[in-house]
């Protein structure tokens, strides 16, 4: 698999075990390296399958919390110019919200 362009946003919704992987390790360390890792809560510290298989600190990534928050850990993560990797291991918080944005616009 070769790695996504400098300008991708990837959004990696799967993976949500130690042991599942939806992206090769090498991929992972490359866009660790040259791009910007977001995980959606901590939960992922022990969940994100790919990021751990790849031998990734996940729990020095910054959080969705971080970025909307632009936190220092947001600040010192951020890497102008390379890919976005947002790593979401199913939180049930985003299909609630996902929920109510869909009820909010639905038709009475």
């Amino acid at each position: 698999m070769r790695p996504p362009r400098p300008d991708a946003f990837v959004a990696a919704v799967g993976a949500f075990t130690p042991r599942m992987v939806e992206w090769a390790p090498d991929v992972c360390r490359h866009l660790a390296a040259t791009g910007t890792l977001v995980i959606d809560t901590r939960d992922a510290d022990h969940e994100a399958g790919d990021l751990l298989q790849a031998g990734l600190d996940v729990a020095a990534l910054p959080t969705l919390a971080d970025v909307v928050r632009d936190t220092p850990a947001w600040q010192r993560a951020r890497r102008a110019g390379g890919s976005v990797f947002f790593k979401s291991c199913g939180w049930a918080g985003w299909d609630l919200a996902a929920a109510r944005c869909a009820l909010a616009r639905a038709p009475l």
